[in-house]
């Protein structure tokens, strides 16, 4: 898929419509964000969410029982103003269109969880697997998989894409092509 510039407003207004209409349960989004744009108390393990008001029944469970915290709120940036303007609290830096359907899957009322994961720039391959172990966890969507832990970089069961064996000048595969 690609998104042409200027294009992403677009691109989130109708995928949200048609989510909206097709009537989805629940619809996760997994991103990155550069981990420089956070405070220090809020890198932790370096995993954040967020959710739509229309998701915001799940909430006890992903904080109760899966002890995921919430993508904090970005501080005004004058001090002393403050603004309700939710576009100008959610800060995900480097995570591609993200915020915008977010925003859009709010206005449509959608139940949107967004997987972040607080990443430096380069080899984030690890950062994918924690971020795909956290999705394993809740959702319980592989037959016999009890729990996967997320600290360690358990390496769930899949098969990791030939490409990432080329990362970070690394030499190509010759088995690739």
């Amino acid at each position: 898929m690609i998104i042409l510039p200027g294009g992403t407003t677009t691109f989130c207004a109708d995928l949200a419509k048609w989510i909206s209409q097709k009537g989805f349960q629940r619809v996760v989004l997994a991103t990155s964000c550069h981990i420089h744009e956070k405070i220090d108390t809020s890198i932790g393990r370096g995993f954040r969410y967020l959710i739509t008001h229309a998701a915001s029944g799940m909430r006890d469970r992903l904080e109760n029982d899966l002890s995921w915290v919430p993508l904090e709120e970005c501080p005004p940036t004058i001090d002393g103003m403050v603004d309700d303007n939710e576009s100008d609290k959610v800060l995900i830096a480097g995570g591609g269109f993200a915020k915008k359907f977010f925003l859009e899957c709010n206005k449509e009322n959608i139940p949107l969880v967004v997987l972040i994961s607080l990443c430096t720039e380069g080899n984030a391959i690890e950062k994918a697997w924690q971020l795909d172990s956290h999705l394993i966890n809740w959702l319980q969507f592989l037959p016999g998989q009890q729990s996967v832990d997320v600290e360690h970089g358990f390496r769930a069961p899949w098969i990791m894409p030939k490409s990432w064996e080329s990362l970070l000048n690394r030499p190509v595969p010759t088995d690739l092509y």
